[in-house]
């Protein structure tokens, strides 16, 4: 791997720049209280019922529509008809609404990013899911004006580890992927998608997993190979 200035930060979304495990449970949970309100359902019928829906989806489908919320709703309701594809929208937006509530960047998420781009370094998030729930993640998080792109995987119809959203991330930003770094928590999606582009992976520590660096750190690694001087 040739060394170069790095010119790109190519960043992961989900569990990177905030903790996703509470997020989802807070999600999770506010649909639960609809089916319980609606159908009558327990908490561990729910919770199997959910379960089965979410390996029904991702059995159908390899990509970015795996990911999608509404398409777990409409599994969970059996939605075949128009009342209850209703019902599976409005329960996705609970989802997401109750996700969002009161979840904050990480320590540190900000701060790197505006440090790098103050240094002239262009800014990716590149992550997978589909664009309308990433948009929203953006706008709750005011992380527009901190990057320069957005790349998700439903732009390009293939998850990372895949090449095709780093590719395009660099693009989007206009500097050569050689001249780019990933950044992320995860070493399957993240880290083998950097190795598929044959640039460097830098690991973000999260709650879930001790391996990794914090994102303080992350920050301090690229100022010594960037030798920023501030």
């Amino acid at each position: 791997m040739v060394e170069h200035m790095i010119r790109g930060l190519l960043v992961d979304l989900d569990d990177t720049l905030y903790d996703y495990e509470p997020c989802e449970v807070r999600g999770r949970s506010a649909v639960r209280e609809r089916a319980k309100d609606r159908f009558h359902w327990s908490d561990a019928e729910f919770e199997t019922r959910w379960s089965a829906a979410r390996a029904a989806v991702k059995a159908r489908f390899h990509g970015p529509s795996a990911h999608h919320r509404l398409l777990y709703m409409v599994e969970l309701l059996g939605a075949e008809s128009p009342e209850l594809l209703s019902i599976a929208r409005e329960w996705e937006r609970s989802y997401w609404m109750a996700y969002l509530a009161g979840s904050t960047l990480r320590d540190g998420a900000r701060y790197l990013l505006d440090t790098c781009r103050r240094h002239g370094v262009k800014v990716a998030i590149v992550t997978d899911l589909v664009l309308e729930v990433q948009l929203w993640k953006l706008s709750h998080f005011d992380l527009f004006r901190s990057i320069d792109a957005l790349v998700v995987s439903e732009e390009v119809g293939h998850d990372k580890p895949h090449r095709a959203p780093f590719e395009l991330a660099a693009h989007r930003i206009g500097v050569p992927l050689d001249e780019c770094v990933v950044v992320g928590d995860n070493e399957k999606t993240d880290g083998d998608g950097a190795k598929a582009c044959g640039i460097r992976f830098f690991h973000a520590k999260t709650p879930q997993s001790a391996a990794g660096t914090t994102l303080e750190e992350i920050l301090s690694e690229l100022r010594k190979l960037n030798r920023w001087n501030d």
